[in-house]
């Protein structure tokens, strides 16, 4: 793991890089701005409470020297009583205000964690693959819910929280001026300290907290990888390794937050202390004035004590708050990463949507890398005419797949073109040209819910009797058709409930549903038995008269009917033709095919035994 979290150190360390703290704070505070009215009746309260709370001190200064310190009567004694029902009124009624800012702020925040984490998701559905290929899912997972979560509390307990603290301390402070300015003046002798306490630990929080984001995303990271690998788990005994490791990982993301949690701790105490300090302060020089000299009363030494630790209640929430904000800043820091990640691949200015797609493909002095120095495609010339089935052999690493990555526009070629119908896909809008190109891979994978549903995944108006057309097509009507629910059953995550085999029928059937103009078959019946695989092969024959098709298959047998066979070497073509023309060229195809027939040969022999 040790060079997981050095990458991942280097990541927070550009991530520092990329935006400053006054650059997250506007795009935080701009998010209030998709709800104008909510934020604008939230701020209302906020003054309407701070400007409540700060009568009740006044009205108990009334009380106090009108009342208590001016000796006994009958009507002094029914002053106090009504100054403590209007107390007590204006005691329920900031209470009320209080709870409907709670409301009105959870109601706001929920609004806000809907919108990013319905962003989030949009732009993740169309951010190019190699975003996926860079990024592990597990931490993809964790900004959409961990991060949003703790940016949600930021934006709900913090921000708003932020101003109406701030605007009470303004408004605290205008009251202690009309008390009496030296000992307001006074009050602020403590403020540089603050600051020194603020600029001494506002780092050492950021840092902590941001600590606290990459731990959590490498056990959601874990955690995503061994519940998708559980087979592997279970077949290879690695329960107790793979609990170990995640112990690791969870004893980092421990101390993460107990080191977050003991920095945030040393806040609070220091705060208080100063606070303190403050009061202390106020208390002899306002007590002085009382005794020595008479220039201010018992009543407003009291308000202004009230006033002098309202005046600190505010700072110390902003201190409070500041865990929260230093939380949500290294979180926000983490998705705005994903909202502004840039398209690799997106549509040209004008894009072009052509009336059809006629199937004729052309690449032109074709490069590809997927990094700068290790090339996988070079050269590569290769005309497909509409409605031919070309297959494309090599060995592992030969650059078959990445041709067809290339053609979905998974990608986009480095150098050269790549055309369809003779028009650059580039310039062909991104959703038009993949609507008209089916992939059937050999990694299946299924949705959760029924196989009908996944068979129409790719055609969502398709027919039902469209869907069973192709099913039985390829064999596939008859089986679905014996399960308990036919084609209302459920598969469960990924496909669970069927064979592997079965997985690679619903998606050949899956993507011929689509009725693309290009279809690509990547191995899409290495998991079947030779039985289903004739069936298979039947039906693909069937299907794909009059389709561009592209077929990448190790089992030479299943392509002699290709009406070209393109063979591939280190990113090269070095020859193409058909079945019987490469056969006797004698070159890498007979190779390969001479390999496969020595191979099968061996095998038969070997289960004769």
């Amino acid at each position: 793991m040790g060079w997981a979290v050095r990458r991942l150190a280097r990541e927070e360390e550009e991530r520092k890089k990329l935006y400053s703290d006054r650059e997250l704070f506007v795009k935080v505070i701009k998010i209030f701005g998709y709800y104008k009215a909510e934020t604008f009746s939230v701020i209302a309260i906020i003054i309407t409470v701070s400007v409540f709370s700060s009568l009740i001190p006044i009205i108990m200064q009334r009380a106090i020297d009108s009342f208590i310190y001016v000796g006994i009567s009958t009507e002094r004694t029914k002053g106090i009583i009504i100054m403590a029902f209007i107390y007590l009124t204006f005691i329920l009624m900031n209470a009320a205000l209080i709870f409907i800012r709670t409301v009105f702020f959870s109601k706001l925040g929920q609004k806000i964690i809907y919108r990013l984490r319905t962003e989030l998701f949009r732009k993740l559905q169309y951010l190019s693959f190699s975003y996926f290929t860079e990024t592990e899912s597990g931490r993809t997972i964790s900004k959409v819910t961990n991060d949003v979560d703790a940016l949600g509390e930021l934006l709900t307990t913090g921000l708003i929280d932020i101003f109406a603290d701030f605007f009470s301390l303004i408004w605290i402070v205008a009251i202690m001026f009309s008390y009496d300015i030296k000992m307001t003046l006074l009050t602020f002798t403590v403020i540089p300290i603050l600051i020194f306490v603020i600029l001494m630990f506002q780092r050492k929080v950021r840092v902590a907290y941001r600590k606290t984001r990459v731990a959590i995303a490498k056990v959601t990271a874990n955690l995503q990888e061994s519940i998708s690998g559980v087979k592997v788990t279970k077949a290879l005994s690695r329960e107790e390794e793979n609990i170990s490791t995640f112990k690791n990982i969870n004893q980092e993301n421990y101390k993460a937050n107990v080191e977050a949690a003991g920095v945030s701790a040393l806040f609070m105490p220091l705060i208080q202390f100063i606070s303190a300090i403050g009061t202390t302060i106020i208390l002899i020089f306002g007590g002085i004035s009382i005794i020595k000299f008479g220039t201010i009363t018992i009543g407003e030494l009291y308000a202004f004590l009230e006033y002098s630790n309202r005046f600190f209640m505010p700072i110390i929430s902003l201190f409070t708050f500041y865990t929260v904000i230093q939380s949500g800043f290294a979180a926000a820091e983490r998705i705005f990463e994903v909202l502004d990640e840039e398209y690799t691949v997106k549509n040209s200015e004008n894009p072009i949507i052509p009336e059809k797609i006629e199937g004729r493909i052309e690449f032109r002095n074709v490069y590809f890398s997927y990094t700068p120095d290790v090339p996988i495609l070079k050269n590569i010339n290769l005309v497909i005419e509409k409605g031919e089935s070309v297959a494309l052999v090599g060995e592992t690493g030969a650059g078959k797949t990445t041709i067809t990555k290339l053609l979905s526009r998974y990608y986009d070629v480095n150098e050269g073109e790549l055309l369809i119908d003779g028009i650059n896909i580039k310039d062909i809008e991104l959703s038009f040209l993949r609507k008209n190109i089916a992939v059937v891979p050999q990694d299946v994978f299924l949705f959760s819910g029924t196989i009908m549903e996944n068979l129409k995944y790719g055609k969502k108006e398709a027919t039902d009797e469209e869907v069973y057309r192709v099913c039985k097509t390829l064999s596939l009507h008859k089986y679905i058709l014996n399960l308990p629910e036919g084609y209302e059953t459920d598969v469960k995550e990924g496909g669970s409930r069927l064979s592997l085999g079965q997985r690679q029928l619903i998606s050949l059937a899956r993507a011929l549903i689509a009725d693309p103009k290009i279809l690509i078959l990547d191995e899409c019946s290495s998991s079947v038995d030779p039985i289903t695989e004739a069936l298979i092969q039947k039906g693909i024959d069937i299907l794909l008269r009059n389709r561009t098709s592209i077929i990448i298959a190790h089992r030479l047998s299943t392509i002699k009917n290709a009406s070209k066979i393109v063979a591939l070497d280190h990113g090269e073509i070095i020859e193409q033709g058909t079945h019987q023309e490469l056969l006797k060229k004698m070159g890498k195809y007979y190779s390969l095919y001479e390999t496969q027939l020595t191979a099968n040969t061996i095998v038969t022999e070997e289960s004769k035994k």
